[in-house]
């Protein structure tokens, strides 16, 4: 069946006090893929000491607003709005806001962690 979530109908989640989290999707269960949006606080993650981590499946991030640092094993990027990357998850990477500005994100993950 269809999952429509209208945009005054966001849930925020707190992921830390710099990340709050939306999930696009009411069923978290019923999809083999979960749609987030993401904002990340400014100077919320400043430094070069955030850590690099893995975890199963695919990632993809498509940036909506501000500038997204993406930093993995081959490198460090800075992504703008209507840039994306995609990475196999099994990787090591993380992604900062360096800026004074929110950076707004939108991330789609699979295997989706609330798939029973």
């Amino acid at each position: 069946g269809n999952d429509i979530v209208r945009s005054y109908e966001k849930k925020a989640t707190a992921v830390s006090p710099s990340i709050i989290q939306f999930n696009l999707s009411r069923n978290l269960d019923a999809f083999g893929f979960l749609p987030r949006e993401v904002h990340i606080m400014p100077f919320s993650t400043l430094g070069d000491d955030v850590a690099l981590y893995h975890h199963e499946g695919e990632e993809f991030v498509y940036v909506l607003e501000g500038v997204l640092t993406i930093r993995t094993d081959e490198g460090e990027w800075e992504l703008y709005p209507g840039d994306s990357i995609q990475i196999h998850s099994e990787c090591n990477h993380n992604w900062q806001n360096k800026t004074n500005a929110v950076t707004k994100i939108l991330c789609v993950n699979t295997p989706n962690p609330f798939k029973k």
